[in-house]
């Protein structure tokens, strides 16, 4: 520690400036200029200044905080948070602008969490700029790789839950639905549970809203056809109750509480009780995915182009913009009767639209015009109306 910072800290300097504090903080408060202030302006923020913008780095938080805490019963609040602005939230915004994060390098925390104690919302710029870095480092990982999760979870409780399950939903649930289609094979007689396993380490950050529609849209379909295929083929039903069961022990509680799992285990149920009545010869065979209610639908974003949808695959316009709203939580219904242009007129949250689906365009109502708007700009506007 150099000369300046030790004077800075000096517990003698410091004692004075206490007691001097002490006596003047009314005349302070007051506005006037007084003999302690100009004390403070001139011997002691200076040497701050200089020890924070010269001798300190953001990646060790532990000086700088030492020194700013120490003072803080001596100076004013409006000179502590000044003080912070110009020297100390720069330097951490530059840090974080320069920071290049990888799966094996989750330290940001720990030089920046510190600091929201004394700058509280003023960090959110910061957390915004560390979130994009983030997803960035996520780009090229594979849910194989458990590191992910040690690089996120001291964000969970930062973000809240709104813009954390938005983050998962963009970054992390796409990762999780490649491993479904492409990795796990739903294979009776040799089952490989990896893939699975993989996915079902995400529970606790991962909802268990979006971990269930991930599953009832991309696991069970398949699921349940193999299981149709294997009950009409005369099994051994011990052996098919102990497959079912087995699969059934892999998934968390708060995953089999989720009404959409709850519905196709149920459905495997009741074509295991059939095939035993009817020796395999009236099964009925399973839906390619249940309708999904509000309860279901996982609250969080979808990127708004077709590519980084969370449900990117080839459909029409109108469920494109459907699924676009139920990924946001937005109802999304017919107007009945209703026209324009030749076109229906549908409800999207508190706007109404139509959709020209030769075009490729949707306008929304905005007094006597339609406007053309993109699906993102619908929820935006949705969104300042409620």
């Amino acid at each position: 520690m150099t000369l300046s910072m030790e004077w800075t800290m000096s517990p003698c300097g410091k004692k004075i400036l206490d007691a001097h504090g002490s006596n003047n903080q009314q005349t302070y408060r007051t506005g006037t200029r007084s003999s302690f202030r100009a004390l403070l302006e001139q011997a002691v923020l200076p040497k701050l200044r200089s020890a924070l913008l010269n001798q300190w780095q953001p990646v060790d938080p532990e000086l700088a905080l030492v020194l700013v805490e120490s003072w803080e019963s001596v100076i004013p609040a409006q000179m502590k948070t000044a003080l912070l602005m110009q020297c100390v939230l720069p330097k951490i915004q530059r840090c974080i602008e320069d920071w290049k994060p990888t799966l094996k390098d989750a330290s940001i925390h720990h030089w920046v969490h510190p600091w929201l104690v004394h700058m509280g919302d003023h960090m959110d710029p910061l957390f915004n700029t560390a979130k994009h870095k983030l997803a960035t480092a996520l780009q090229d990982w594979h849910p194989s790789d458990p590191s992910a999760k040690e690089l996120l979870k001291p964000w969970v409780s930062l973000w809240g839950k709104r813009t954390w399950d938005k983050f998962v939903q963009r970054n992390i649930l796409p990762k999780l639905r490649e491993v479904l289609e492409n990795q796990l094979e739903i294979n009776p007689e040799k089952q490989d549970i990896e893939p699975l396993k993989w996915i079902m380490e995400w529970d606790g950050l991962a909802s268990s809203r979006q971990l269930s529609y991930l599953f009832a849209r991309f696991l069970f379909p398949e699921w349940l056809e193999v299981l149709y295929e294997w009950l009409i083929a005369n099994p051994d039903f011990d052996e098919v109750g102990n497959w079912y069961l087995g699969w059934k022990s892999l998934f968390p509680e708060d995953v089999l509480a989720n009404d959409a799992v709850r519905r196709n285990f149920n459905a495997a149920l009741e074509m295991m009780s059939a095939a035993v009545e009817t020796s395999g010869k009236n099964v009925p065979r399973p839906p390619k995915h249940f309708a999904f209610s509000d309860a279901d639908i996982p609250v969080g974003g979808a990127e708004p182009s077709r590519k980084a949808s969370f449900f990117a695959e080839d459909i029409g316009f109108k469920e494109l913009v459907q699924r676009y709203a139920e990924e946001n939580n937005v109802a999304f219904l017919p107007k009945p009767g209703r026209m324009h242009a030749g076109l229906p007129v549908f409800g999207f949250g508190r706007l109404t639209i139509t959709l020209d689906a030769n075009q490729q365009v949707i306008r929304a109502k905005a007094g006597e015009q339609w406007i053309p708007m993109s699906l993102e700009e619908l929820v935006k506007e949705h969104e300042r109306r409620a």
